[in-house]
């Protein structure tokens, strides 16, 4: 008897650290060159205009934005567990810029995105405006929006960026 109580306790103890470490892994992954941390909220993009294109590559969301011109985007953020207030998407959206002949990504001020209105209908949606201003160089930038990984991508130019990023040569996007 006591030796069936010893492996429950075993069995147990291996469930409860694998889901641990399970919820620790989708908590804060990393996904090569980023680090993403914790998802707060389900995101949907609504109300884009100002750009040329709306593209899809590898699960993520791109916009084209023609260069010296600004685009507008509505960003709802939603959660059925999370109580969400505006102050936890009211910070400075960081913006990267890929170069996409080395493969590297570098924090830029290039690029102004600005909130120009925030909504909290209740305690589980808060709705964003942006306004996305770009100068006059073509290239390719990461928004890092809340709760999105690794962020979104906009393109300053004509159309959208049809090569490889420089993460998904070394890991995947979870």
């Amino acid at each position: 008897m006591q030796r069936k109580t010893t492996v429950a306790l075993l069995v147990i103890s291996l469930l409860i650290g694998g889901l641990a470490g399970v919820y620790a892994f989708f908590a804060n992954h990393d996904t090569g060159l980023i680090s993403c941390p914790a998802l707060l909220a389900n995101v949907s993009y609504t109300n884009a205009s100002g750009f040329i294109a709306v593209a899809h590559p590898i699960g993520m969301t791109e916009y084209v934005l023609p260069p010296d011109s600004v685009g507008h985007l509505q960003i709802t953020y939603s959660s059925q567990y999370n109580n969400l207030t505006s102050s936890m998407f009211a910070g400075r959206v960081p913006v990267s810029v890929i170069n996409t002949n080395n493969n590297t990504i570098q924090e830029t001020y290039d690029l102004q995105v600005t909130i120009i209105s925030m909504q909290n209908p209740d305690p589980h949606t808060v709705i964003v405006n942006y306004n996305i201003a770009s100068g006059s160089n073509h290239a390719l930038y990461l928004l890092g929006f809340p709760s999105t990984c690794p962020g979104t991508l906009l393109n300053v130019g004509t159309s959208p960026y049809q090569g490889p990023l420089p993460w998904s040569a070394n890991s995947p996007i979870f």
